[in-house]
């Protein structure tokens, strides 16, 4: 939770509402999350992280303050 509220206290500062991680190294760090896909959404008050089906279950077991839902890429 510290990392997630110190990465926070940055929006006001670079003007931001939000920010989207998809780079591995920076999505471990923020949310230890230790698979290899996933991207991370962080807005001011809601904190996501997006796997496909196959994670969900990782996911849920690594990673504490993030919302974990699951995300099917061929909707794009």
């Amino acid at each position: 939770m510290e990392k997630l509220m110190k990465f926070r206290e940055t929006f006001d500062e670079l003007g931001i509402e939000g920010i989207l991680i998809m780079h591995a190294m920076n999505r471990r760090y923020l949310t230890d999350f230790t698979e290899s896909a996933g991207t991370v959404v962080v807005t001011k008050t809601d904190a996501f992280l997006l796997v496909d089906f196959r994670y969900v279950s990782q996911a849920k077991a690594q990673v504490l303050n993030f919302t974990v839902k699951v995300f099917d890429r061929s909707i794009i």
